[in-house]
């Protein structure tokens, strides 16, 4: 062999490690962007599969209910808010609350019966 082809080889066989490692980046960076590009093309035809069902057309809104003077005197009166017109406050009516009748055991006074921890009658 001349001189040339030994110093030409030795040359390649220097920078070997640094072209295999430029040919790997090289490739890594293909695959990555092969990946965004079929990504980038299936989010496409998915939305342009969208638009022509309508599923974007339509937004999305909540329903309102708007209520009348009546109806909402009508709504209070059955809560039990009462509403001062000077004022504007609400406040609850507590006049209007249920008790449980004097014979009947109160929550407590039942779960400790359950429980048997009763006064011993």
């Amino acid at each position: 062999m001349s001189q040339e082809k030994i110093d030409k080889r030795k040359a390649e066989k220097i920078n070997r490690k640094k072209q295999l490692a430029k040919k790997n980046k090289k490739r890594m960076m293909n695959i990555v962007v092969s990946i965004f590009a079929t990504a980038a093309f299936i989010a496409v035809i998915c939305l342009a599969a969208m638009q022509l069902s309508g599923k974007l057309d339509k937004p999305t809104t909540t329903p309102t209910v708007s209520y009348s003077e009546q109806e909402l005197a009508s709504i209070r009166n059955a809560l039990g808010i009462t509403t001062t017109a000077a004022e504007g406050e609400t406040s609850t009516d507590s006049s209007d609350a249920t008790t449980a009748p004097a014979d009947e055991p109160t929550s407590e006074e039942a779960t400790s019966e359950e429980n048997g921890e009763g006064n011993g009658e």
